[in-house]
């Protein structure tokens, strides 16, 4: 289990990254883009299982070493259990694109300060660039990315290595096969891959991400700090809108991933951030797992328990039950409560472990919290409080879908504000258009957003042939017995 902490940045959000020749003994880069054949016995890339706060002495550079003997051990058992998780994958080993990632040496670039720090994984800002790429040249000149790259602490014995660094890997296939305005971009690999632990280093497996100058938990504490400096005359809140559609784009990116078989694991606010343009990302997928397609919503799965943040996580996640996708429903609820009630879930519980028997119990947060946003529309509280009713209920067949979620969000922003700014995705927007005009009865039934939104699930450019939704060689049959194992 997760620890339940919170990420904290450092650094100066505004800062540029400039390119620089080269440097004193270290080594140019070739300045072309390398590409390699990225099998699955090759480099893996890290994710957070737990988050910790940083302070100042923690911003130093880091040890990367480990045992030589240690490392040596760990690439075959990696290879091999990276190999099992992508047998059991369709889309990510379909549609992954490791083959055309742009992979680096560690000499590529100078590694700047640590911004923040995970159960297995540190994430660095990329300092400046030690060749020309992709990544700096053009439109991409001055953008900020951030590193992150495998803990040493944490790989004491080949057994933990092993399965860190194919977690890692495992991580890169999922984000490398994503296309979502709401997902977090991959967009550098390292280039030895997993044989680089072979070297008694860690650094030699790393991703390269977009740096997110904030992420949503400092944003409620900006949104909070921001509703307690308000004038008793201002009856509505000036963030309400921007809440609003931070729950509706959040929605979205988890929409897309459950439409490509994919249960998250990890809803909580520190694994949302939002990028210079301030536009929402769904970031850290170390915990997200595919699992077999299926017709029905309800079908559950024998998936490892207790993995995610114990405000966020799911009664049958909890009692390491068969779950699926509707276990990110019911931390969707959690933080969607948290984004319009400004007010963390379960305060008054200091443990992680009697927050998780408090939800166990069937305790949830109190919907009255959110009559402290004044809304305009009549209708907009007890939507609300029916939506996250159902949305975090014990059982997760009482639950809507992802898309149900994401749709009554939407029509509730529309009754609230008027014309929703829509930020969804291009096929999102293709639907909207696509409808009669005449606005959907509340509430949103699953039937009635698939027959109005059949197509949204896919992303840009898919088509029939990609879809995830139908059977390949024309009629694969389910089996509702079949137990699905994963780790």
């Amino acid at each position: 289990m997760q620890a339940d902490e919170e990420i904290e940045e450092k650094g100066d959000q505004n800062e540029k990254s400039p390119r620089s020749k080269k440097k004193g003994g270290i080594k140019r880069f070739v300045k072309k883009k390398l590409r390699r054949n990225f099998s699955s016995s090759s480099g893996g890339f890290p994710s957070s299982s737990g988050e910790e706060d940083l302070s100042p002495q923690d911003t130093t550079t880091t040890s990367h070493k480990i045992s030589l003997q240690v490392g040596e051990k760990a690439v075959p058992m990696a290879e091999q259990r990276l190999s099992e998780m992508l047998k059991k994958t369709r889309f990510v080993r379909r549609r992954n694109k490791m083959l055309g990632m742009l992979s680096f040496q560690p000499d590529a670039f100078e590694v700047g300060e640590l911004v923040a720090r995970g159960g297995f994984a540190n994430v660095h800002k990329l300092e400046t660039w030690l060749c020309d790429c992709d990544l700096n040249e053009d439109e991409n000149w001055g953008k900020q990315y951030v590193l992150k790259s495998l803990r040493a602490d944490g790989a004491r014995t080949a057994e933990r290595l092993a399965s860190m660094a194919s977690d890692l890997m495992m991580e890169a296939h999922i984000l490398s096969a994503l296309e979502h305005p709401h997902v977090l971009a991959l967009r550098g690999i390292s280039t030895r891959g997993l044989s680089s632990l072979k070297r008694g280093h860690v650094d030699g497996l790393f991703l390269i991400l977009d740096y997110l100058p904030t992420t949503l938990y400092h944003k409620l504490v900006e949104w909070q700090n921001a509703e307690e400096e308000l004038e008793e005359t201002q009856s509505t809140s000036p963030s309400l809108r921007d809440r609003f559609q931070a729950a509706i784009d959040l929605a979205s990116a988890l929409k897309y991933v459950h439409s490509k078989n994919i249960v998250y694991r990890d809803i909580k606010a520190s694994n949302v951030g939002f990028d210079a343009q301030g536009c929402l990302k769904l970031f850290d997928f170390g915990l997200a797992v595919e699992i077999p397609r299926s017709s029905d919503p309800n079908r559950t799965f024998q998936l490892a328990g207790r993995k995610g943040t114990a405000r966020y996580m799911a009664p049958e996640n909890i009692k390491k039950k068969p779950y699926n996708a509707k276990a990110d429903v019911f931390g969707m609820a959690i933080l969607t409560w948290q984004m319009l009630a400004l007010s963390k879930p379960f305060a008054n519980q200091t443990s992680s472990d009697a927050v998780l028997q408090k939800i166990s119990h069937g305790d949830r947060p109190p919907l009255k919290f959110l009559a402290t946003n004044s809304f305009q529309s009549t209708t907009t509280q007890p939507k609300l409080e029916q939506l996250l009713a159902t949305a975090w209920a014990k059982s997760l067949e009482d639950r809507p879908t992802m898309k149900v979620m994401h749709a009554r969000l939407v029509q509730i922003s529309k009754g609230e504000f008027g014309r929703h700014d829509d930020n969804d995705n291009q096929n999102d927007r293709k639907d909207d258009s696509q409808k009669t005009g005449q606005e959907e009865a509340y509430p949103l039934t699953d039937a009635s957003v698939t027959s109005a939104d059949s197509s949204s699930s896919r992303s840009p450019g898919e088509n029939d042939e990609n879809d995830n939704s139908k059977p390949e060689h024309g009629g694969e049959q389910e089996d509702p017995t079949e137990t699905f194992q994963y780790f």
